[in-house]
């Protein structure tokens, strides 16, 4: 996967130095024709790459949220929520909590 991006980044690189030779050249036509060539230099690579990086697939997350076993469902607002020790009411809706904290 490197290696594509190294390329893309030297295409870039190419075609950014294609594009300053646009100065030496004469004619609109001649210029055109440069300016063409130094963005196909930079995009083709780049859309090579995000090409192949798309059909390599998604990356596993870096952090996978773990469920919470200690959450109860409050009978008067039906939020899910997490009481402190000794808490006998909704934090959300001030109802009476059913389920010792």
């Amino acid at each position: 996967m490197t290696f594509v991006w190294v390329c893309a980044l030297i295409g870039s690189i190419l075609g950014g130095l294609t594009l300053l030779s646009v100065a030496v050249q004469t004619g609109a036509p001649q210029q055109a024709a440069v300016a063409a060539i130094a963005v196909a230099l930079a995009v083709i690579p780049y859309c090579f790459a995000r090409a192949i990086e798309k059909i390599d697939g998604p990356k596993s997350p870096k952090w996978i949220p773990t469920p919470v076993d200690d959450a109860i469902t409050c009978p008067s607002c039906l939020k899910s929520i997490r009481p402190r020790k000794g808490e006998t009411e909704c934090y959300l809706c001030k109802g009476a909590l059913n389920a010792p904290p």
